[in-house]
């Protein structure tokens, strides 16, 4: 047997297996995305991080939302804006991407909370908060 052949039915023995035993995954199309209520949109986010060394990197999964540029950000629109960074409940930046490093910080605890922000500034109803242990 070739090594890409065995790869490629391990592969395949491993996605059926996870179909099997796994809860079925809700999808979501571009389509039905657009028309759900813009606080609905947030239930499909999901925030992924990881700690090295000193930083953190975040990235935010989030569907049906357009992160915009600082120059864009007067007026208000459902679905575009940019999230607020804050360690220890002090903001240290905007973030204008999904995904983005927080570095160099200090040894010890610290609670990360990412608040959603509209183009105007004012905040969307959704935040995600974390707590990373630097070492």
């Amino acid at each position: 047997m070739s090594r890409k052949w065995i790869i490629s039915l391990g592969v395949g023995l491993f996605l059926c297996f996870q179909m099997a035993f796994m809860q079925p995954l809700t999808t979501f199309s571009k389509e039905n995305i657009t028309d759900m209520p813009v606080q609905s949109k947030f239930k499909a986010i999901k925030i992924n991080y990881s700690v090295k060394g000193r930083d953190v990197y975040v990235e935010c999964i989030v569907p049906g939302f357009s992160f915009v540029s600082d120059g864009e950000k007067s007026t208000r629109k459902d679905g575009e804006g940019h999230i607020h960074v804050y360690v220890n409940g002090k903001k240290i930046e905007d973030v204008n991407q999904a995904a983005f490093i927080i570095k160099g910080l200090p040894k010890g605890t610290h609670e990360i909370t990412l608040q959603f922000v509209h183009n105007n500034q004012q905040p969307y109803q959704y935040h995600e908060k974390f707590t990373v242990d630097i070492k």
